[in-house]
């Protein structure tokens, strides 16, 4: 709780409740300004497609392009934003983000249809690779193939 406090003061200024995106650190900025420009440059001009294309396949199965798409945001380092900071000492996982701000980018995705699951961010795999990052034991996360897992786009089943 302490170091969420201290990450929110960080974010609020004066005696108001006044955060937004320009009290984000400079690690967490650069990834909240790529996100948006993949949003703008890449999803946005074919947002219109693949929602049509999406509502005309089987539920839970996804496309070519919104699999190139994703691929696209994989290349460019934009993939399991959501795994915290405090999930260990070092970054293995994630980019190395706070809950707070993440929340900035969150808010992003969700402006768009593909959503979360174009930045591999969306539940249930969110909880189920944080709760196995943070809590597994080294042979659970070895036999899931941890590593494997937010690497890749594979999802829990």
């Amino acid at each position: 709780m302490k170091y969420f406090l201290s990450q929110f003061q960080l974010l609020c200024s004066g005696d108001s409740f006044n955060y937004n995106v320009n009290g984000l650190s400079p690690h967490a900025r650069k990834l909240y300004d790529q996100v948006v420009n993949f949003i703008k440059d890449e999803i946005r001009p074919v947002e219109a497609e693949l929602t049509k294309e999406r509502n005309e396949v089987e539920r839970w199965t996804t496309t070519p392009e919104m699999e190139m798409l994703k691929e696209k945001a994989k290349s460019k380092g934009l993939w399991n934003l959501f795994i915290p900071k405090q999930t260990g000492s070092e970054v293995k996982y994630g980019r190395g983000l706070t809950h707070l701000e993440y929340a900035f980018i969150c808010e992003q995705m969700r402006k768009i249809s593909p959503g979360p699951e174009m930045f591999n961010c969306s539940a249930p795999d969110t909880g189920n690779m944080g709760m196995l990052i943070k809590y597994g034991t080294e042979q659970q996360k070895s036999g899931w193939n941890l590593f494997w897992l937010v690497k890749s786009d594979h999802v829990f089943v």
